[in-house]
């Protein structure tokens, strides 16, 4: 009877302790939660928060999310600068650093630079961001109102203008560092790299295509220069087959090749490398199997790390690697060539081009490591041989190597500029009528 008594004041307080438990164990939760948002700096339920950082809770409308990456922004990219190409160029880059890209054409107005114009509900951290992406010294702008149809879902408007190193006039002046080349252009030479400086980096180095302005321009300089080439560490066949313009010289891997007629002519000092080429490519893929290989043939190899940076091999690695093979190992833009230890590099081409043509001025441009081999080449031929003139052309990005600045002549932004020096130095050589 005591027992059967007592049974529903024992089930009273079983209940009560569930319930405390039930209530701490959802405090418990709730606090977490809190703690948690303030962590990662997110705001209260309905804040807005585009363009967060790697990794942060975002809420919005109540719904809790984890941004992936700190570019989540949709883009319009405008063209203001008449440089045929410029928008999608841009457009590509920015989709290679994780952008959205809705839509890309040319602005209603031209502009000189280049500006980044987002919606008020973009963070100042993310503007900032994108406009350091966008080119080398982009301004913000206000975002425009009425919001041009093409851009009422986009965030931000990029608008790429004119070069504003560039002459504001079409041609070049005679106090132009252009000028020794306009004022002789049948003894003179253009030379220059590919990637980065005719052709905008991207994800996919095998989707690199020169802007078609700029081989508008070097298609215009052909038959007025003594020399029109391209000097890549690509393979000469893809310089051919990109940059198809007859009478451009295409010259590959570093001067290991060369593309005569229509055939590709291979240094045969290259040729007892093969093996170890070979090898060096499969141990890197077996290595480090999420970095892209790009081949050359028998010659050399570029491992990619551009699309993951946090793969990258260690410092040093690639180094021992070479030296175990006996290769060289070539520094690049979130990249690294090895290739045969065959002694050419841009400079030792550029002296070779130049003594074939028998240029008395000569401009070379680009933007990596391996392209100041050619601009010493320019100097010691202007330190050499009285009346000579070199041009040092560097083609600036985010990622220009220490010391290519500092070594030019002429500095312009990425690509496009490039491209719209070299349109200024087609009309300039021109003939009159």
């Amino acid at each position: 009877m005591t027992a059967v008594a007592h049974a529903p004041a024992l089930g009273a307080r079983v209940l009560r302790s569930a319930v405390r438990g039930a209530v701490l164990v959802g405090a418990a939760i709730v606090m977490g939660i809190i703690l948690l948002n303030v962590v990662n700096g997110v705001g209260s339920p309905g804040s807005s928060s585009r363009g967060a950082v790697p990794g942060t809770t975002v809420t919005t409308g109540g719904t809790t999310t984890t941004t992936t990456s700190g570019k989540q922004l949709k883009l319009v990219v405008f063209n203001a600068s008449g440089v045929s190409g410029a928008a999608t160029a841009e457009a590509n880059k920015l989709r290679g650093l994780g952008y959205a890209i809705l839509f890309t054409g040319n602005a209603t107005t031209p502009q000189t630079g280049t500006t980044v114009a987002c919606k008020s509900d973009v963070s100042v951290t993310a503007r900032d961001t994108l406009t350091k992406a966008a080119a080398i010294g982009a301004t913000v702008a206000a975002f425009p109102s009425p919001v041009p149809t093409t851009a009422v879902s986009a965030d931000c408007i990029v608008t790429v203008g004119k070069s504003a190193s560039a002459p504001p006039e079409r041609g070049v002046t005679g106090s132009s560092p252009l000028a020794p080349i306009t004022a002789r252009p049948a003894a003179s030479a253009l030379i220059t790299d590919y990637d980065g400086t005719l052709a905008p980096i991207v994800e996919d180095p095998s989707q690199a295509r020169p802007l078609p302005a700029a081989l508008d321009a070097l298609r215009e300089l052909v038959p007025h220069l003594a020399l029109v080439a391209v000097v890549s560490g690509r393979p000469a066949a893809f310089l051919r087959d990109h940059v198809p313009i007859p009478g451009v010289l295409h010259i590959g891997v570093y001067g290991l090749e060369r593309v005569v007629g229509d055939e590709v002519v291979t240094d045969p000092r290259a040729a007892p490398y093969a093996e170890a080429i070979l090898t060096a490519a499969q141990e890197i893929e077996a290595r480090w199997p999420g970095l892209p290989v790009e081949r050359k043939g028998n010659l050399s190899f570029t491992v990619h790390w551009r699309t993951r940076p946090d793969d990258a091999p260690p410092a040093g690695a690639l180094e021992q690697l070479g030296t175990a093979l006996g290769l060289l190992v070539l520094p690049g833009r979130m990249a690294a060539e090895l290739r045969v230890p065959v002694p050419v590099d841009k400079g030792t081409v550029v002296t070779a081009l130049l003594d074939e043509h028998r240029a008395r001025a000569a401009a070379f441009a680009g933007d990596d490591t391996g392209d100041r081999a050619a601009f010493a080449a320019l100097t010691r031929r202007q330190a050499d041989e009285p009346g000579f003139a070199g041009l040092r052309i560097a083609v600036r990005s985010g990622e220009a190597p220490p010391g290519l600045l500092d070594d030019a002549d002429v500095v312009v932004d990425g690509p496009v500029g490039l491209a719209d020096l070299l349109g200024d130095l087609a009309v300039s050589v021109r003939p009159p009528g």
